[in-house]
């Protein structure tokens, strides 16, 4: 904004911008939280501080449109194959668990029958 366009503003004017900035709010979801600063500039009209009230109007405006453009959906579920390669690894882990538990159990068999073989000799 140049130096020019400030001041130019007067309350009438600035009250509109107001009125189509609150309406660009309420209809992006996103920009809510901008109404502090949009009430802020109006109280700055009220105090006849119009060139700090443009600013601030300017401001909220312009952050309103990077939420907007800067919005992507984010996607918090799980893509199909990323489910399946988890259920795989998980199925993998399982196998993997089960065959030490198989041959540890083997092991201590085969050590015992050794054991009760040595002792009857």
């Amino acid at each position: 904004m140049s130096s020019i366009e400030l001041g130019q503003w007067g309350p009438e004017e600035l009250n509109t911008k107001i009125a189509f900035t609150r309406d660009l709010l309420e209809e992006n979801p996103e920009c809510l939280e901008l109404n502090e600063q949009l009430m802020e500039a109006q109280k700055l009209i009220s105090k006849s501080d119009y060139k700090r009230a443009q600013l601030l109007i300017q401001s909220v405006v312009d952050t309103c449109r990077y939420l907007i453009t800067a919005k992507e959906p984010i996607i918090e579920e799980p893509t199909p194959g990323e489910t399946k390669a988890e259920r795989t690894r998980i199925i993998a882990a399982g196998i993997g668990i089960l065959f030490i538990v198989i041959l540890l159990l083997y092991l201590i068999a085969r050590s015992g029958s050794k054991r009760s073989h040595r002792r009857g000799h």
